[in-house]
């Protein structure tokens, strides 16, 4: 008897213990959320930025800097969840739907693309032995196809993107006149190529070799890095990283009192032509600007807009407005972002989505909307359902529409204005 009750004490205790772990799993993760978190550099736009709660675990998981896949999603999808490519590459990171990978729908939802794009993406830079260039160019055709231009375009596209993100980090101006320099740090007996771009410089790569001796930039020797691309382990179990360095533009680190004497430096008289790299075969159609610029002011402006209600049925079967039959929340102001960059030009272009839905107070929900532009001339005119919302601006506007039921999805159409091109799309907002 002693012996069975022991018995049943044991499986009581385990029990009691079982429970308590599945009701109170924030005991169990507190480990995972006191990890340092990293966040993404401000020079990313909105459409980016906003993956951010995606796009920080699935670096931290391969250990990819978060800004290196921000890059691609960029390039690949301008940071469009439902992105088709010309040879059917899926979603944010055009993740190609093969029979061992998921299907096309569920490569359109953010978190599984992004998952397995960031695992793609460290394996192939691991298979690649380090070789960031040759490695994102094998990420857009595979490493058949490394020696087209397209491909070598898309790799020189997604590391200048990179590197101004890693700049903004340190304040530095976009078009300044600082470099970025790209090399792995390891034990591989090989002689380490080292990349080099910045935004007056096109991009090179030079083979270190000490028995040569030229004015060329090359790797930092007895300083940390400025940022590190990717920690992996080689085929033969060695630990490399590609590391970052930001430096002048005669090769010269910066260390932190030349980064501040950098971030007031004019660009040179001959500045690039921004369309020219907008035009460049396999770039996108929009160049990002740093969070700085675009999203420094989202203090309202003095212009306000009318709430969206919608009608409902009331008792007697009769359409009622509900503007009679329900308090209205109070208006909300459109949030003007306007951006100081020189205007890239291009074909215009629209995208909207929901910032956040909440419920209202007393009935029915609320949407927060965002509506941006890019290409024209930069001089946008937004409009929700053909109301005007703001000033003319040549950034983005955000504004909130009430929806009076509480289960009644907001649907509309966005649309921008330039140059007397007007383009449109569609947006559904479903109740939260």
């Amino acid at each position: 008897m002693d012996y069975t009750r022991f018995l049943h004490t044991i499986i009581a205790v385990i029990c009691l213990a079982a429970i308590m772990i599945s009701t109170c799993p924030g005991e169990a993760l507190a480990q995972f959320d006191e990890q340092p978190e990293i966040g993404l550099s401000p020079y990313w736009w909105t459409a980016v930025s906003r993956w951010h709660h995606i796009i920080l675990p699935a670096a931290q998981e391969r250990e990819l800097d978060p800004d290196l896949i921000a890059a691609v999603i960029w390039k690949e999808s301008l940071g469009r969840a439902w992105e088709r490519g010309p040879v059917g590459a899926v979603g944010l990171m055009g993740i190609m739907p093969f029979t061992w990978r998921p299907s096309v729908e569920e490569l359109k939802q953010p978190w599984t693309n992004v998952n397995w794009g960031a695992r793609t993406l460290a394996h192939t830079i691991r298979d690649g032995r380090g070789d960031l260039y040759y490695s994102l160019a094998a990420y857009n055709g595979g490493w058949d196809k490394i020696h087209l231009r397209v491909t070598r375009n898309y790799a020189a596209d997604v590391l200048s993107h990179y590197a101004k993100a890693i700049a903004a980090r340190y304040d530095l101006p976009e078009d300044g006149s600082w470099i970025a320099i790209f090399a792995i740090m390891g034990n591989s007996p090989e002689p380490n190529t080292i990349t080099v771009v910045g935004p007056q410089r096109p991009l090179a790569r030079y083979t270190e070799r000490p028995w040569i001796q030229a004015n060329i930039p090359t790797m930092p020797v007895g300083l940390p890095p400025h940022a590190i691309a990717i920690k992996f382990t080689d085929a033969y179990g060695v630990e490399n990283q590609i590391n970052v360095w930001l430096a002048s533009e005669d090769g010269m680190p910066f260390t932190d009192k030349s980064m501040a004497d950098a971030r007031f430096l004019a660009p040179p008289e001959e500045e690039i032509n921004p369309s020219l790299s907008a035009s460049s075969p396999g770039a996108p159609t929009a160049t990002p600007a740093p969070a700085s610029d675009l999203l420094v002011n989202l203090e309202p402006t003095q212009t306000f807009t009318s709430t969206h209600l919608t009608t409902e049925e009331a008792a007697d079967g009769s359409l009622a407005d509900p503007a009679m039959t329900s308090p209205l929340p109070t208006p909300t102001p459109t949030s003007t972002v306007t951006s100081t960059l020189p205007c890239p030009g291009g074909p215009l272009q629209v995208e909207a989505w929901d910032l956040g839905k909440r419920l209202h107070t007393e009935r029915g929900w609320i949407a927060k909307i965002y509506i941006g532009a890019y290409g024209g001339d930069c001089n946008y005119v937004y409009t929700w359902n053909g109301e005007v919302k703001g000033e003319p601006t040549s950034g983005a506007v955000t504004f909130e529409i009430y929806q009076v039921d509480r289960f009644t999805p907001i649907m509309g159409t966005a649309s921008v204005t330039s140059i007397s091109t007007t383009v449109e799309t569609k947006l559904f907002i479903e109740a939260p």
